[in-house]
């Protein structure tokens, strides 16, 4: 199964997508229920005319522009993790969006509240030391599994890390001649293999 990549954003070499998602229209529940009382109660008050008519003209445009407002919330959001960086992009009439490299990141946290955990969504900040802060995916479906699945991207990356600082001191073992090409060779590989299971 393929994970999507936003739109706008380009992967660099070797960077592998594992997860992407959108606002989950579950985490907007008192906007969808607002607008669809004025929907139901502003239909029936037009056919009777007069004062009701325009009334029912009023809940019915409130209505909509609640439901679009909950929409653009939703498709205007794009939440990505890869192997190399997380992507944040959420606004209705002004965009906000980062882009965090997984080494700028020191933890994880998931906020739920309890409706949130009834229905499964929450929110998934993630900490930046700097002037970022925290970035946050806002009402994401199913935020523990989103959260696993960053910590276990940020595992991979420290583990690779470790394995490139070691092939450079391989590296450099074998050009001031401290150990045999064969040997060389042979844990070059080992640990190229290794790289591949990570990624």
């Amino acid at each position: 199964m393929s994970v999507q990549v936003p739109s706008g954003l380009t992967l660099v070499e070797g960077e592998k997508p594992y997860w992407y998602g959108r606002r989950s229209f579950k985490s907007m529940p008192g906007s969808i229920i607002l607008g669809l009382i004025l929907l139901l109660l502003g239909l029936p008050m037009l056919p009777v005319g007069g004062d009701a008519a325009g009334l029912g003209i009023i809940f019915i445009i409130i209505a909509i522009i609640l439901l679009l407002r909950v929409y653009l919330a939703v498709r205007n959001s794009e939440y990505f993790i890869s192997s190399h960086r997380v992507y944040v992009k959420y606004g209705v009439t002004s965009k906000t969006s980062f882009e965090i490299k997984n080494e700028w990141i020191t933890s994880v946290a998931v906020h739920q509240g309890s409706l949130g955990r009834m229905l499964n969504y929450g929110d998934v900040a993630i900490s930046v030391p700097g002037h970022l802060g925290t970035v946050a995916m806002f009402g994401v479906s199913d935020p523990l599994r989103v959260k696993a699945i960053l910590d276990d991207v940020l595992r991979r990356f420290k583990e690779a890390q470790k394995i490139q600082e070691e092939l450079k001191t391989l590296e450099r073992e074998y050009m001031y001649g401290r150990i045999p090409k064969e040997r060389y060779e042979e844990l070059k590989r080992k640990y190229e293999e290794e790289l591949k299971k990570l990624f």
